[in-house]
């Protein structure tokens, strides 16, 4: 049996990172939040190209009060395709939204190839 010479443990092979949105935007019209983003560019030519979005909101009443170092606890409610027409890489959704809540929103990136996602993206929060 053969090795290379140098002691210790293996090193598994170097993942490369999806790239992360960090335009996240909001806009409210009638009883809907619109979120639109840009669809990030790979800061790798390796990197495998971004084929969805993970939507996650958290949602607590008005009357809730939220602990300032507490950890939100998000879900998530939506996959979104990567589609964009050629220079335009905007992706938009739409959510409707119940009154007397706050709102929390992020979105993560992920590959089909890859098993992860990228870190989450800025926040959005509002009162509704």
């Amino acid at each position: 049996m053969a090795g290379c010479g140098k002691k210790g443990p293996p090193s598994p092979p170097r993942q490369l990172a999806v790239p992360s949105v960090n335009n996240l935007e909001s806009k409210i019209e009638a009883n809907n939040v619109i979120l639109t983003w840009t669809v990030p560019e790979a800061k790798e030519k390796e990197s495998p190209p971004i084929t969805g979005f993970v939507i996650r909101q958290a949602k607590y009443p008005l009357s809730e009060e939220i602990c300032e170092n507490c950890p939100i606890n998000y879900k998530p409610i939506a996959e979104v395709a990567a589609d964009f027409n050629g220079n335009d890489r905007k992706i938009k959704y739409i959510k409707q939204l119940d009154k007397g809540f706050k709102y929390f929103f992020k979105v993560t990136a992920f590959s089909k190839n890859m098993t992860s996602e990228s870190r989450d993206s800025n926040i959005i929060k509002f009162d509704y």
